[in-house]
């Protein structure tokens, strides 16, 4: 976006949101990527999904699944 519009890519939507995602990675997820918040139940069924983990952010409107595993390095 900074190529295509570098005097105004910061105001566009996809940049901001580019910039929130970041911010709840480096902020949020890095932090404790195990917590108990990230958990997400049985929202995505039961059984194999169990490995995910989800983060929502924008006041519910986003979400952001990872998968973290200490013993597999994930």
């Amino acid at each position: 976006l900074k190529g295509k519009d570098p005097e105004n890519y910061q105001r566009k939507p996809a940049t901001k949101l580019l910039a929130v995602v970041h911010k709840v990675i480096e902020e949020h997820i890095t932090v404790n990527p195990s917590s108990p918040a990230f958990r997400h139940g049985k929202s995505l069924g039961s059984g194999k999904n169990k490995d995910w983990s989800r983060v929502k952010f924008g006041a519910g409107r986003y979400r952001l699944f990872f998968r973290y595993s200490e013993k597999e390095k994930v």
